[in-house]
């Protein structure tokens, strides 16, 4: 079969996946995920991750994830794929520290508590 070349990963992610896998996806394929330089990766390893991580934004997002998830009834998968896909590993590393600090469960646990089937095993690879 002859190759379509206005096809591309994305537009076919798209139309054979749906809902929020799909949305999950989609992130992932547009890798915009936020890098530390080789600088601030220096910088991290000798004065500590918060060095380089703004502080803020951990809380913020540690509480974002609680209020999308345990914290109401159902879940808002828009904010797990928005923090989990776009937040450099340092920033997630202290979110998840954060998280288990405040509410007793790591931010695993509360992936595999508020989410389920592919969309939910997806989420913890990424």
């Amino acid at each position: 079969m002859p190759k379509d070349a206005s096809r591309t990963l994305e537009s076919d992610i798209k139309d054979d996946l749906s809902g929020c896998f799909q949305h999950l996806c989609v992130a992932l394929l547009q890798a915009d995920r936020e890098e530390l330089s080789e600088e601030q990766v220096q910088k991290a390893l000798s004065q500590g991750v918060q060095s380089v991580v703004n502080m803020d934004l951990v809380h913020k997002d540690v509480e974002d994830l609680y209020d999308a998830g345990a914290g109401k009834v159902g879940t808002d998968e828009s904010v797990f794929i928005r923090i989990l896909c776009k937040r450099s590993v340092w920033h997630l590393y202290l979110v998840n520290k954060r998280y288990q600090e405040q509410y007793e469960k790591t931010l695993m646990e509360a992936i595999e508590s508020e989410t389920s089937g592919d969309f939910g095993d997806a989420l913890k690879l990424t």
